[in-house]
Parts: structure tokens; sequence; C-alpha cells
């Protein structure tokens, strides 16, 4: 059967099919090939999250060394109703995503062939091939939204109050998503107040009696000094574009430019919410900070989409591009899109955990004590308590935990400080035996490596990239020379 005979339905399905199947590429493609482990960091923690809400734990004993289960449940949920599936969780709902989208468009007043395409550029987004190619409650959560989006606006009252199920479900999935977009929707669906106010309502009502006795028990989440040094904090326009980007903040420079095109030259009233959206998303990314930039998916590709299917000449003759016939244009724009998602795809493959991480995790996990605290950088800290299944000082969770920037601080001085007997108290006051040491390259012998020379800390496991040591009670031969092996592969 020939592609032009198909109707556009037909096309979507099959279109998404194969999105589905390249969203679960990268974890199928590691798994052969790279090694057999979950790809992410905060993979690991939300598996173990789900064990811990199916047992009905109240407490999580391992993160920060031990401390109240405070995130929300919903993410869990998810991947609990998928057991057997947790691999293709992503990847599915990242179809579903394509799906809503094609929908959701058509209502705004899009053509048959303008929502498919907006579905494809939605697709050919890095930033949305990277969350549908690995577990992660933000894009569950955009897409529950799209879904709210798509619902309040029918013509049927019993759908439109039947919306506040999916808008919950985002909010104590992701409440920074879920919160954002319930803000972005009351604004830009501002005339159909009748229609969404009801949702809105009954699914914020749901998400505080949910909430509240979580900040009452523990108070509202504070900012530390630690957020200043987590790479999605981080504000500026920079952080927009990331040509072979594996992360969230990731989007392509042509469709940018298409978006930002349409920005000013469609003024048609079926794109005026996703200008809206578009500039919502641009001025919370910049003024608070750059996970915000989750908020810009769908409008970016949605406005690019409608420019390359129907302005994409005027566009062209704006450039000065006159000289590449619109054919050829449109090739190369699907050439650069279609290496864009398979730079970050293949790249996706040998992320952290790498084979040398999982291996230190599965030793520490079978050869020290069940209820052993480990010392490390405080972004291994999903890895400690994920594979190895033992507490760790810190991790990336920081959201209502303990003493956050002490902790930061004290694990700072123990990589950097040269004094044994500092690093040695530290440890102690968190009752920690062993230290995870990732391998660098150094010109000289200071911190924790000067520090391994102290009688009291013996290697008892290397591989290439990491070494682990052991705080004894008396001193012992260190084992080895952490100094000169560093100095060596400088």
């Amino acid at each position: 059967m020939k592609l032009k005979n198909l109707t556009t339905k037909q096309k979507l399905a099959i279109f998404t099919t194969i999105a589905i199947i390249i969203f679960a590429m990268p974890q199928a493609l590691r798994t052969l090939f790279h090694h057999d482990s979950m790809l992410g960091s905060t993979t690991y923690y939300h598996t173990r999250m789900a064990d811990l809400v199916a047992s009905g734990a109240e407490h999580d004993p391992l993160s920060f060394g031990g401390r109240p289960m405070t995130y929300p449940y919903g993410f869990s949920l998810m991947i609990l109703a998928t057991p057997a599936a947790k691999y293709l969780l992503a990847p599915i709902i990242g179809g579903l995503g394509i799906i809503i989208t094609y929908y959701f468009t058509k209502q705004l007043g899009l053509t048959k062939k303008q929502s498919l395409y907006s579905s494809m550029f939605l697709f050919f987004n890095p930033a949305y091939a990277y969350f549908a190619s690995h577990l992660n409650p933000r894009l569950p959560a955009l897409v529950l939204m799209v879904l709210a989006y798509l619902m309040i606006n029918k013509e049927n009252k019993k759908i439109n109050y039947l919306a506040a199920a999916p808008i919950l479900l985002a909010l104590i999935t992701s409440p920074l998503i879920g919160m954002s977009m319930l803000v972005i929707g009351t604004i830009i669906f501002r005339k159909q107040i009748k229609k969404t106010a009801p949702a809105f309502t009954i699914a914020f009502i749901g998400f505080l009696a949910y909430f509240l006795p979580i900040i009452t028990k523990h108070g509202l989440f504070q900012n530390h000094e630690a957020y200043n040094i987590f790479v999605e904090m981080n504000r500026g326009i920079q952080y927009f574009i990331l040509e072979s980007g594996l992360t969230a903040v990731s989007f392509t420079f042509v469709m940018i430019l298409m978006a930002i095109y349409g920005f000013f030259k469609l003024n048609t009233k079926n794109l005026k919410p996703m200008r809206e959206w578009l500039l919502i998303g641009v001025v919370a990314s910049l003024a608070i900070f750059n996970r915000m930039n989750d908020l810009l998916i769908f409008p970016v590709s949605i406005i690019a989409a409608t420019v390359f299917t129907t302005h994409l000449k005027q566009l062209r003759n704006t450039l000065k591009l006159e000289w590449i016939p619109l054919k050829h244009l449109k090739a190369m724009i699907w050439i650069y899109l279609i290496i864009l998602v398979i730079i970050p795809g293949l790249g996706m493959i040998t992320i952290d955990p790498t084979p040398e991480q999982h291996e230190a995790m599965t030793w520490i996990k079978n050869n020290t004590p069940e209820n052993a605290t480990i010392t490390a950088h405080w972004k291994e800290g999903h890895y400690i308590t994920g594979i190895a299944q033992r507490k760790n000082v810190m991790d990336p969770y920081l959201e209502f935990a303990p003493e956050v920037d002490q902790r930061y601080k004290d694990i700072r001085k123990v990589l950097s400080s040269s004094r044994a007997e500092e690093t040695i108290r530290i440890m102690e006051k968190y009752n920690s035996r062993y230290i995870l040491y990732r391998m660098g390259s150094r010109n000289s012998c200071s911190g924790f490596p000067y520090v391994s020379k102290h009688g009291r800390f013996k290697q008892v496991y290397s591989n290439e990239d990491y070494r682990i040591y052991q705080l004894m009670d008396e001193p012992v031969d260190p084992g080895s020379d952490l100094c000169q092996e560093l100095l060596e592969r400088n």
C-alpha cells in the first residue's frame, strides 16, 4: 500500500508505532551491546520508590541515610502498573503523547496535515526523545496535562469534569510540571473558564489534600546552596540549545528558529494558545531555572511544524535563502532533524551508569554490611541506593531532605580536604566506613588521594574508574598509592 493512499489516522498509527520502537532502542541496544543495566540516574531512584510504595513503607531507609518518604506517588503507581514492561513505560507514554498532540492540535483548529506534522516534530524534538527513552516522571506529567487540555475543551461537560483525573495524576507525578501546566492552562484557556474551572479546581483541591499533610509535617521546601551547582538549575538563554545534548534542556536550533518565526508571524486565532504557552515557558525558563524548559517541548514543536507546513517559503525568503529550492530546503530540514535525534539516542546507550559504575556498586552490595553507609559524590547517590542497596550520605533528591547544605559541604570536604583527621571525623559523623572514589586525572596529590595514604584507609576494591576504601579501626597498609595511580592517568 502506498503511503499517499493511507488516511491521516493510518499514517499517525504507523508513525507512532515506529516512534515507540525508536524510543525503546537506546535501552535495548545498551542491554545487547554495552551493559545490562537501566540507563539514567533517577531511573534507579524511581524503581526503588515503586518497590517501597508497593510494600506500604512510609520511610525511605537508604536516601540521606534514611528519611521520610515525601516523593509524590504518581510515577511509582505507573511503574507498579507495568511491572513486566517498565523498560517500555517511557516509550509507550512517548507514543501516547504523539497521538494526543495530533488530536489536541486538531481541536485548536489546525488542519490534519498540520496536526500530523506537529506530532512528527514532537518526535524529532531531542528533549522529547530523551524523555521518552528512559524512566522519568516529567514526560508523563506533560503528556497527562496535554490530555487534560484536550478534554477540557470538548463540548461535553462530563469529559470536562473527567479532565480532573489526568490533572491530579500529573500533580502527584511531578508537582513542578503539573502546577506549571495548571497555571499555563488557566492563562491560555482563560476564555473557556466555565469549562476549565471545575476540572482545575477539583484537581487542585485533590492535590492539596495529598500535599498539605506533607508540608504540615516537614515544612515548605527550602532552596539550598547545593541547588546552585545542580546543572539543571542554571539560568540563561544558552541552555535552550544543545545540538548533541542528552538532557531535557536540548532543542534543535532549526526548530527553535521556526518557532520564533511562527511566534511573531503566525497571528492566527488557532495558534494563539500555543504562542502564549511558548512565551510563558521562555519567561519561566529564564526567570526561574532551566528545568522549566520542559514546558517548551510542545509549543516549540507545534509552532515549528505549522511554519514548516505553511510558511517555510516565507521564512526562507526572510533569511535571504531564496537560492535554495523549497523542496531541497525541506529535505535538508528533515535530514537535520533525523540526525539530531540519532546522535543523542546513540549517546544515551553509554550514559551512566557505566559498566565500571555498576560493577563497583555490585561489589558494595555483595561485600559490605547491609546497614553500611557509603560516602561518595552526591551524584552517585541514586546508584548507591538503587544498585548497591546501601545508605548514601546524599543524593540528587534534595526536596525535604535533612541537612542538605551541611551534607553537601561535608562531602566536598571529604573529597577535597587533605586533612585525614577531618575526613575521618566527617565519615564517623555519618557512621560511614566506606568511601567510593571516582578516578580522574590530577597533576598533584591532594584531597582524598592524599588522605588515602593515611594508615586507617585500606583499598578493598578497584576497577578502571573506581576505588573503594574502607576506614579501619587500626592503621593498615593502604594497599596502593592512589596519588601515583592518578598521576599516571594524567
